[in-house]
């Protein structure tokens, strides 16, 4: 008995470990789109396609969510 629940365990560590690598990953992500869509980085397609120089910075910020690709950024991916 003592096996299963350290190998259980392991894998809840290795599953918390990989929330938190997810979690930083997208946080990341948006970092660098906010400050694309701030900075009128157009190098990426996504700033390309929904943000232009004209935007309020109220509105620069919202361009992180206003297309379907970043739909992830607003809660669950579906």
């Amino acid at each position: 008995m003592f096996g299963k629940d350290a190998a259980s365990a392991r894998l809840g560590e290795t599953a918390r470990r990989a929330g938190i690598a997810t979690f930083a990953a997208v946080l990341l992500a948006a970092i660098v789109l906010v400050m694309a869509a701030f900075n009128n980085d157009f190098s990426i397609a996504y700033i390309r396609q929904h943000s232009n120089r004209d935007l309020s910075v109220a509105y620069k910020f919202a361009v992180l969510w206003s297309g379907q690709e970043a739909r992830c950024f607003s809660g669950p991916c579906y």
